[in-house]
């Protein structure tokens, strides 16, 4: 009898939700991005189907992400190194806390900003998210601090960051 890891497939496809929905893909969408059937990757993203490691590889290349951020996702986020990261983007663009918080809607306060700044809390998806866009950087760099092949091709473009 062999006994499958659940939490392994659950990982995966928790992690193939969370990037679809960052580059604001339907499912259709993502499967045609990934060159697979409609149906492969709704198998994926449900969890009743886990890619093997091969096409684990083919993904990850296909999403500019790493294997192991499909594998493994953030193990736990930092809100200090996040904050920081968060900080060092407003401070980039020339923004106050004011000035950065009123590209959020709704708006986010200065104590806000400076909560998020300070890692005493964090801010929800939908803000992290406006806050890759802000930046221009992906929700990798926000929450892991390592650049993915998106990010570098970005800031060859000009943005915030100089390599």
């Amino acid at each position: 009898m062999v006994v499958e890891d659940k939490r392994s497939s659950n990982r995966v496809s928790s992690q193939l939700k969370l990037i679809r929905q960052e580059k604001m893909l339907s499912k259709k969408g993502m499967a045609e991005l990934l060159d697979t059937t409609y149906s492969t990757y709704c198998n994926y993203e449900y969890g009743n189907r886990e890619p093997s490691l091969d096409e684990i590889v083919r993904i990850s290349q296909k999403l500019n992400v790493t294997t192991d951020y499909l594998l493994i996702g953030f193990i736990q986020m930092n809100k200090k190194e996040v904050g920081a990261r968060i900080k060092f983007i407003r401070m980039s663009l020339g923004l106050t806390m004011e000035e950065f918080g009123k590209k959020f809607d709704p708006k986010a306060d200065k104590s806000l900003v400076s909560r998020w700044e300070k890692g005493v809390s964090k801010p929800n998806n939908d803000r992290l998210k406006r806050i890759s866009e802000i930046g221009k950087v992906s929700m990798f760099y926000l929450l892991e601090g390592k650049f993915t092949s998106a990010d570098i091709q970005q800031a060859e473009k000009g943005t915030v960051f100089e390599m």
